[in-house]
C-alpha cells in the first residue's frame, strides 16, 4: 500500500498500476481419456479487495458480504484481471463455478474491530437495500482470508479521540479470499442504481481471469500529514455500516485533531479531497489516456475494412472527451464520474459486437479499453483499515 505520496496520473495502464493478471499462473490443462471419465481440474482463484471494504461475515446465509461506500475523490469499483468490468453502485453476486472453500493455512488477518460484532438484523436489511451510495456484493464462503498489507494504527469503539496506544497493532487495510473452483473464470449480476436512485437488472457480466482478480476502488490522493484521507475514509465507511468507531496513527498527534473528519467537535477541513491543482492533473491524465485511445482508433481507419466502424467509435470517445472537458475546477461530480465510467462500458461492448472489425483490431481495442481505469490515483493515501462483522 502506498502512503504519502504526490498525486500522479488519474489514468494509468493497468500493468503500470499492479493490476494485471498475466503474470499470474497458466491455466492448467484438463485431461481427458477415451475410456475414462473426464476429471473436474480444480483451480485456485483468488479475489483481492483494496479500498474502504467492510465484511460481513453471514453463517445463515453462507456468505460473505462485502461493502464499500461511494465516496467523492475515488474511483468507481472496477473488477480487474485478463479483462475489466466497471459496475455501477447497487447490489451484486459474484459468482464461481463449482467452489469450494479453502482452508485456512497461514496466521488470520487482524480487521478492525479485534473481535468481531454481530451486525443487527435491521442493519444487515439497510446494509442490502440497493442505493446509489454503495457497492454490495455477495461472496462464497471461504476460511482463507489472508492479509496483503496491513498499517499500525489504533481504533476506538467507545468515543473520540483514540487513546495513544504504547504500542501500535498491525490492522488489514487489503485482503484476499481464496477459493477452489471448477473454472477461473466469474460472473457478476444483480441490482444496479444509477445517481438518480432509480433501480434496474444488471445484466449479468463474465470476468476471465488466470488465477486472480483485483475488486478495488482507489483511494484520493493525500498530501496531509495527519492522514485526514484515511480517516475520512473510515468516517464514510462507519456511516454505511451503522457504527461508531475511531481511527488513528502514529504518531497520534493531538494537533491534528481539530482538522479530523471524525472529530464531532473538529473543523472538519480535513477530509483529504482532492484540491483544484490535483483535480486540473487528473483531468489532464484522463484526456491523455483519451487521446491516446483516439490515435490507436485514427490509425485503424486507414484500413478500408474498418473505416466504418473506426468513425463509429471515434464518435463515441468524442462524447466521453466532450464530458471529461466538461469537469469543473472542483472536479467531476458523481453523475459526471458515473457518466464517464458508462460510457467506457458501452463502448467496450461495441466494439466487442462490431463484425466488421478484423479480429485482431477489435482484440487490441479491447486490451486498450481494458487497460484504461478511470480514476487510477497513485499517490494515494491506502491506510484506512478494513472492518469484520459477523450475522450468527
Amino acid at each position: 500500500m502506498k502512503r504519502k505520496l504526490m498525486l500522479a496520473a488519474s489514468v494509468v495502464l493497468a500493468c503500470v498500476c499492479g493490476c494485471c493478471a498475466q503474470d499470474a499462473g497458466k491455466v492448467a490443462s484438463k485431461e481427458s481419456s477415451s475410456t475414462t471419465p473426464k476429471a473436474t481440474t480444480q483451480y485456485q482463484l483468488e479475489l483481492v479487495f483494496t479500498g474502504p471494504w467492510s465484511f460481513v461475515q453471514d453463517s445463515t446465509g453462507k456468505r460473505i458480504i462485502a461493502a464499500a461506500p461511494l465516496i467523492t475523490g475515488h474511483s468507481s469499483l472496477y473488477l480487474r484481471s485478463i479483462s475489466s468490468l466497471l459496475p455501477p453502485t447497487g447490489l451484486y453476486t459474484l459468482t464461481l463455478t463449482g467452489v469450494n472453500s479453502v482452508p485456512a493455512t497461514n496466521p488470520p488477518a487482524r480487521f478492525v474491530p479485534d473481535t468481531p460484532t454481530s451486525i443487527s438484523p435491521g442493519a444487515l436489511t439497510s446494509l442490502e437495500t440497493a442505493a446509489n451510495d454503495r457497492y454490495v456484493i455477495n461472496l462464497p464462503q471461504t476460511q482463507y482470508v489472508q492479509a496483503v498489507y496491513s498499517d499500525p494504527l489504533a481504533y476506538s469503539d467507545s468515543s473520540y479521540p483514540v487513546p495513544a496506544p504504547a504500542l501500535s497493532k498491525a490492522y488489514v487495510t487489503k485482503v484476499v479470499f481464496r477459493y477452489s473452483t471448477d473454472s477461473l473464470d466469474v460472473r457478476l449480476d444483480g441490482t444496479q442504481v444509477d445517481v438518480n436512485g432509480v433501480k434496474s437488472p444488471y445484466k449479468p457480466q463474465s470476468l476471465s481471469s488466470e488465477g486472480m482478480i483485483d475488486v478495488s476502488i482507489d483511494d484520493a490522493p493525500d498530501n496531509s500529514i495527519c492522514d485526514d484521507g484515511a480517516k475520512g475514509t473510515f468516517k464514510m465507511m462507519n456511516a454505511l455500516m451503522q457504527t461508531r468507531l475511531f481511527v488513528d496513527y502514529p504518531t497520534y498527534d493531538v494537533n491534528c485533531q481539530k482538522e479530523d473528519p471524525q472529530n464531532p467537535r473538529g473543523s472538519g477541513g480535513g477530509m483529504g479531497m482532492m484540491n483544484e491543482a490535483a483535480f486540473a492533473a487528473m483531468k489532464s491524465a484522463v484526456l491523455s489516456g483519451l487521446l491516446k485511445l483516439e490515435n490507436y482508433t485514427k490509425d485503424l481507419s486507414k484500413d478500408p475494412d474498418s473505416a466504418d466502424p473506426s468513425r463509429d467509435i471515434l464518435k463515441r470517445l468524442s462524447n466521453i472527451k466532450e464530458g471529461v472537458e466538461g469537469w469543473p475546477k472542483s472536479g467531476p461530480d458523481n453523475a459526471q464520474r458515473r457518466a464517464f465510467a458508462t460510457g467506457f462500458n458501452e463502448l467496450r461492448g461495441f466494439v466487442i459486437r462490431r463484425e466488421k472489425l478484423k479480429e485482431s483490431y477489435r482484440n487490441n481495442l479491447v486490451n486498450v479499453i481494458d487497460d484504461l481505469i478511470p480514476f487510477n490515483i497513485s499517490g494515494k493515501n491506502c491506510k484506512s483499515p478494513l472492518m469484520l462483522f459477523v450475522n450468527p
